[in-house]
């Protein structure tokens, strides 16, 4: 079994260690390397080209959302996992605009840490609590049709379009969201055509990542949702 590249941006000298340690440990892992700054873990993301970086929030030198996307560009295939103290709804959403496919307490249980490091390298969007709540909370006001206004853009969703997003949001597969709301993998993919349709987009993180834009204010209209 190939194990998991991971690489380690940490500025703490003393939480880098250890959690280089951890990760060194794991049979199904191989760290590549710990780097102290955002300028080092651009460079070296270029170079080793990991599967998984652990990414702390506050580096020295570059913001992290500033770090993803100088990796995402030197490395497109490597997915980031964000090491917070943050829970402000603003923060995780910001992530999420940027790519990052974890975002995950610094206080997590090691357990649970190597869980979403194979979760993430799995393809699963993994937010750790209490900020998967604030996710949670975001979707489960959209319970009628509705429009969201964002700039010049108007987009009709409906709520079941809104309800298979909110399982897009917390990683769930198509497969998995056609289980959940008991429809066919091929309804569901259906839904996904539209939404990104009516969203402009072509990817299903970028249709979670626009409709929790701040600037998005959903409103109730009378529009008449049609069968599923």
């Amino acid at each position: 079994m190939n194990k998991i590249k991971v690489m380690l941006v940490d500025k703490r000298e003393l939480f880098r260690q250890g959690l280089a340690k951890i990760l060194e440990e794991e049979l199904s892992m191989h760290l590549e390397t710990a780097c102290s700054c955002g300028l080092e873990g651009i460079e070296k993301a270029g170079e080793l080209k990991p599967d998984v970086i652990l990414l702390d929030t506050e580096l020295s030198d570059f913001s992290y959302l500033e770090v993803t996307r100088r990796i995402h560009e030197v490395s497109p295939q490597t997915r980031i996992i964000v090491l917070t103290h943050s829970e402000t709804a603003k923060d995780l959403f910001s992530a999420l605009r940027m790519g990052i496919r974890g975002y995950v307490s610094k206080d997590t249980k090691v357990a649970d840490l190597t869980k979403t490091i194979t979760l993430v390298h799995e393809g699963k969007i993994i937010i750790s609590p209490p900020m998967s709540g604030t996710l949670l909370d975001h979707f489960s006001q959209f319970t009628q049709p509705y429009e969201v206004v964002g700039g010049k853009q108007v987009f009709n969703l409906s709520s079941r379009e809104i309800e298979i997003l909110g399982l897009v949001a917390k990683g769930a597969s198509n497969q998995e969201i056609a289980d959940s709301l008991f429809i066919t993998k091929n309804t569901v993919k259906v839904h996904m055509h539209r939404i990104m349709q009516k969203l402009n987009v072509h990817s299903r993180r970028r249709a979670v990542a626009l409709i929790m834009e701040e600037r998005m204010v959903p409103q109730v209209t009378n529009t008449v949702q049609q069968p599923h």
